[in-house]
């Protein structure tokens, strides 16, 4: 329901909106993707106190949550998720958001637009395997066919 509404706004040119609801959802859909795989992806300070890793921990090269993402997901991915959202030399979109740091015009920028292309692209990725059945569904439900 979340992305189908980011989808929506976006579709519609409702870039802040979209940008809002969506990026938030990056980091929590990649630890679904590695919880999914049995990966725990909490992280333990020295008081014991237990919180879910962040982006910047997940896909931390050092780390072996990177390694089991880029299993299952192409290198370039999560490559492309360094370089916008959280490379400080770049946009770091994450950030930025987060932090209430996004200028006046920012959402309407070209990496914004272009963060938000992406988080869909990520989510609906799975989804081309399923085409045909999908297709299928909305005829069933609609009548309606590409004929």
């Amino acid at each position: 329901y979340i992305f189908s509404k980011g989808m929506l706004y976006f579709l519609a040119g409702e870039d802040l909106e979209a940008a809002s609801i969506l990026t938030p959802q990056l980091e929590n859909s990649l630890r679904h993707l590695l919880m999914i795989k049995g990966v725990d992806t909490t992280t333990t300070d020295e008081n014991g106190i237990q919180t879910e890793a962040s982006l910047s921990i997940i896909l931390n090269p050092n780390n072996r949550w990177r390694e089991i993402l880029e299993e299952n997901l192409p290198e370039r991915y999560s490559h492309e998720i360094d370089q916008l959202f959280l490379f400080g030399g770049g946009p770091a979109v994450r950030n930025q958001m987060a932090h209430g740091k996004v200028p006046a015009g920012g959402y309407w920028d070209h990496n914004t637009v272009w963060a938000t292309w992406f988080i869909l692209h990520l989510a609906l990725l799975p989804l081309v395997k399923r085409w045909s059945k999908l297709d299928a569904a909305v005829v069933k439900k609609t009548g309606m066919t590409d004929d």
